[in-house]
């Protein structure tokens, strides 16, 4: 890509001479508002469902429901859901400005999960995570 990028800048049309392997060092010490960090994958559908707003008014309701309802913290439970995709490249390192937070690659959403469980209570407590593999139906 640095060389597309380099021809189109410079309007080339000649061979360029190889750039170095740490090329991108350099770049990043020209750009000091630039950082490498390590990208992490979240689902198309996931990354545009979410706003900032939709999360406040989640909120909001869900404090009115535990004062209407008088519900106390003890019986208050979340429970995360965590999916390892089998077959899917680890972590990639990625050039992002230093002023943003989010750094996820998308990737498609039609691969094998082995999915995690994980579950606190609104005191602290927490249950053994629960682990769920794709399954085989069988009849007997």
């Amino acid at each position: 890509m640095a060389y597309t990028v380099l021809k189109i800048r410079y309007n080339l049309d000649d061979e360029i001479p190889p750039i170095g392997q740490r090329w991108y060092s350099h770049f990043l010490q020209r750009h000091p508002t630039l950082e490498t960090r390590f990208s992490r994958a979240l689902d198309n559908f996931r990354a545009v469902a979410i706003t900032p707003q939709l999360v406040r008014s989640w909120l909001n309701l869900f404090k009115m429901t535990l004062e209407r309802y008088s519900i106390t913290l003890y019986n208050v439970w979340n429970m995360d859901e965590t999916d390892i995709a089998m077959g899917l490249i680890g972590r990639s390192k990625v050039v992002i400005s230093r002023t943003t937070a989010e750094r996820y690659m998308r990737q498609p959403g039609n691969r094998n999960w082995v999915s995690i469980l994980e579950t606190i209570g609104g005191t602290g407590r927490a249950l053994a995570p629960f682990f769920i593999f794709q399954g085989v139906l069988s009849t007997i």
